[in-house]
């Protein structure tokens, strides 16, 4: 079985900026190597794609941050994460402005508010597009509730090369919410605390 391995790191400290993510990222790979099928020779070189996202070769990475505590999501098949912290904020005015119809439905309180902006950015990240790319081109709810199997809507019908994304909920505590976007609904994620 496929598995996406998602990196818990509280408080990491290594550089700023990119620095910061390069650092994580190399020392999330030497812990997925221990359970990969063909392990990544480290240290790895990362790259970026026009929209930022990181690129390994032979593994498939996505980061997130919260401001102290980072996550990152390594696989052998693509992946998109994050993980935000809840917080005050308007999340009413936001909604009315980045979310569906439905989706501004089902988003009832600020919680629901932040559990579906993971699950809108963990697509964007997933399809590697920026918020630019526009948050109410895809939904992540139905008649039903949340939608567990997403497809970018673009004009036309056409999906822009794009292909569907299966979304996880991510259980990380009152205080967070988070989501991954896989590439397959058979596909285990496994959480891991670590420490530098």
């Amino acid at each position: 079985m496929t598995e996406i391995r998602i990196y818990h790191y509280g408080r990491f400290r290594c550089g700023g900026g990119i620095g910061n993510t390069d650092c994580l990222l190399q020392h999330a790979l030497a812990a997925w190597n221990v359970h990969a099928d063909r392990p990544v020779r480290l240290p790895a070189a990362v790259c970026r794609t026009q929209n930022g996202k990181p690129v390994i070769e032979g593994a498939a990475v996505s980061v997130a941050h919260t401001g102290t505590d980072w996550y990152c999501a390594c696989s052998a098949c693509p992946v998109g994460l994050d993980v935000e912290r809840i917080r005050p904020v308007n999340w009413q005015r936001l909604a009315a402005r980045f979310y569906t119809a439905r989706e501004q439905a089902a988003c009832q309180d600020q919680a629901m508010f932040f559990r579906i902006w993971c699950r809108k950015e963990a697509l964007v990240k997933f399809w590697d597009r920026t918020l630019g790319y526009g948050l109410s081109r895809f939904e992540t709810c139905d008649e039903a509730g949340l939608r567990t199997v997403v497809m970018p809507l673009e004009e036309g019908g056409d999906q822009g090369g794009k292909t569907a994304a299966y979304l996880r909920d991510l259980s990380l505590g009152p205080q967070l919410a988070g989501a991954a976007a896989v590439a397959d609904s058979c596909i285990e994620v496994v959480r891991e605390e670590m420490s530098i």
